[in-house]
């Protein structure tokens, strides 16, 4: 009846090092998990049907692998499914994939030739050999987990990324990983959207002359940056007054300001002329409606220092509108 292959053939290959080349038939459109694990002196995979799905470690350790599928229509790429294999350099679209697992091409230096424009994150040591020079990372990326572009064994780079120079980052991005560029080489410049949490001067190359951010200073978390030597602009002015709706003498903090429009039958106003940073929530009691709003482009931030949760803290029967620019 001849060989079986189906989704359960999990390890069926693995470590069959006499394997060179392998033609998956007609039908054949994902491969288990472990299938081609070790196989050292495979060098050619062809499939007659396009691949939707390569699940974890399928080809893990095939470190003669040099030619294999179109990746255009995998959809599920597992983790550490090309591990290893050091001497795949092919050009690989990975447009289909709405997420790029851990170590999926971890010390495999391939090409990158598409990204999918929905791509929500890209794991650690995803991607930490590949030649990114073909692609910008997709505005919709937030989380570049810890050594994603770069490859790092007992404390010592063993392969990294290459990318265009600067680096842009998109706005998306909320989570950027420890080590995540850090061996790249050849790039002076990354420039970091508005919504990244924290900032970790180890997610850089030690080479990097300029990182610039597109918020404030009050807007990030720093971690291990040097002042004196590293070159951070950030392209938000700080806020470095505190929490009083203006500037002038005697003003209300915003929390007595929205206390008083509170305690009205009718609620109130508060109208807000600067920036504003907080050191705690700001707490709208039950009572009136409290409408805050600006007349002009204002911010309302936490002290970063505080690690404040909210910025504000609606009550049981309390009610909140905020308007204006």
């Amino acid at each position: 009846a001849g060989l079986k292959i189906d989704n359960n053939s999990s390890n069926l290959f693995k470590g069959c090092t006499s394997l060179t080349q392998i033609d998956l038939p007609e039908g054949f459109d994902s491969i288990p998990m472990g299938m081609f694990n070790s196989c050292t002196s495979l060098k050619k995979v062809t499939a007659a049907t396009p691949l939707i799905s390569i699940g974890s470690s399928a080809f893990t350790g095939c470190t003669a692998l040099t030619d294999i599928p179109a990746l255009s229509k995998v959809f599920s790429l597992g983790i550490s499914s090309f591990e290893g294999c050091k001497n795949l350099s092919a050009t690989v679209d990975l447009s289909s994939l709405g997420k790029i697992s851990t170590s999926a091409f971890d010390k495999v230096p391939v090409k990158v030739s598409a990204l999918n424009t929905n791509l929500a994150s890209i794991g650690s040591s995803a991607l930490s050999a590949a030649d990114m020079t073909l692609v910008t990372l997709p505005a919709s990326v937030k989380i570049i987990g810890d050594g994603a572009f770069t490859s790092i064994e007992s404390g010592a780079i063993k392969s990294s990324a290459k990318f265009n120079n600067p680096v842009v980052l998109p706005d998306s991005l909320t989570t950027l990983g420890v080590n995540a560029f850090g061996g790249v080489k050849g790039v002076s410049e990354f420039q970091v959207g508005p919504n990244l949490e924290t900032l970790d001067r180890r997610s850089f190359p030690r080479e990097v002359e300029k990182i610039t951010v597109n918020n404030s200073e009050d807007g990030v978390v720093l971690k291990n940056f040097d002042t004196d030597k590293d070159k951070l602009i950030f392209l938000v002015q700080s806020i470095t007054t505190g929490d009083a709706i203006s500037d002038e003498s005697g003003a209300k903090t915003l929390q007595e300001a929205v206390s008083e429009a509170a305690a009205k039958t009718d609620g109130g106003t508060v109208t807000l002329k600067k920036d504003i940073k907080l050191a705690a929530p700001v707490t709208i009691p039950a009572g009136g409606p409290v409408k805050i709003t600006s007349d002009t482009d204002v911010r309302v931030i936490a002290d970063k220092s505080k690690k404040l949760a909210e910025l504000f803290n609606v009550a049981d029967g309390a009610k909140l509108t905020l308007a204006g620019k």
